[in-house]
């Protein structure tokens, strides 16, 4: 890949990004436990919207709701909880999640500080991004209706998408693969 071409990616990554920044006012641009794989050459991009009760023990005063003040204070950890589990496997082996992105979403009819969601966006970098694509996301909200999670899945190089479905129970799939 040239080097225009690599800073072309770049700069559209930062725009794709930047484009879901201003999700955390407006808090229905994203449906909750809905993401998205686009990928693209050699980097598989990544817009994962988690409820914040993915996340044990961020509310710090035990007061019911997590503020963006304990959101902010605990952003390292949620970052690491993160690239423990998810993640994407390709022919040559584990992928490395980069520029890891938080988007905390407050809920438009409270009028509290009060965070509904983490939207999660990052790039995976593939090494082998011809072969066999392995997803892992197990990172699931507390409430009965957050233990699924659909995620679009698109690949650019052959116009090919597929929705996969992960829960708590088969938090994993096979990108793309045959399904009977």
């Amino acid at each position: 890949m040239s080097m225009f071409n690599r800073l072309l990616m770049i700069v559209l990554f930062l725009l794709f990004l930047g484009i879901f920044a201003v999700s955390s006012t407006h808090a229905h641009l994203i449906e909750a436990q809905s993401g998205t794989l686009n990928i693209v050459d050699e980097g598989a991009f990544m817009v994962l919207p988690l409820p914040i009760s993915s996340f044990h023990g961020l509310d710090q005063n035990s007061d019911g709701r997590v503020t963006l003040r304990e959101f902010t204070a605990q952003r390292r950890e949620i970052m690491e909880r993160i690239r423990s589990q998810v993640s994407l496997r390709d022919a040559a082996g584990l992928c490395e999640l980069q520029g890891i992105m938080l988007s905390p979403v407050a809920s438009h009819d409270s009028m509290q500080d009060k965070l509904d969601q983490i939207i999660v966006m990052g790039r995976f970098a593939l090494q082998a991004p011809d072969g066999p694509l392995h997803l892992i996301a197990d990172i699931f909200g507390g409430a009965k209706g957050m233990q699924q999670m659909k995620i679009k899945v698109s690949r650019r190089k052959d116009s090919q998408s597929d929705w996969i479905v992960l829960t708590t129970q088969n938090a994993s799939a096979t990108l793309f693969a045959k399904r009977e």
